[in-house]
């Protein structure tokens, strides 16, 4: 897969910038005031490929309305993050086994 530079979703073009330990020790993150998918630098490979897959789930899981429907009211970010962390990993697999990426 070859990750692009910029992103489109629903009108805004997100950057994709890499930095040395991207976010309280996270392996990437998306600024979303920034409009910036950081991934870490030490990534390489399909380890790069599923951060970057996983963070575009997290873009997607905040446009999608799930956080409205989905919601743990002791920690919404854990919630958000077990679902992005589930759909990332199942969806890249199928993509990866099928060679579609």
């Amino acid at each position: 897969m070859k990750i692009p530079s910029q992103v489109e979703h629903l009108g805004h073009t997100y950057d994709v910038v890499y930095k040395p330990s991207a976010h309280d020790d996270a392996e990437g993150y998306v600024d979303f005031y920034d409009l910036k998918i950081n991934l870490d630098t030490s990534l390489k490979g399909s380890r790069l490929e599923e951060r970057f897959f996983h963070e575009l789930c997290h873009i997607a899981y905040d446009s999608s309305g799930l956080k409205y429907i989905i919601k743990d009211k002791l920690d919404p970010e854990a919630t958000e993050e077990m679902v992005v962390d589930l759909f990332s990993q199942a969806v890249y697999g199928l993509l990866a086994r099928n060679k579609m990426i």
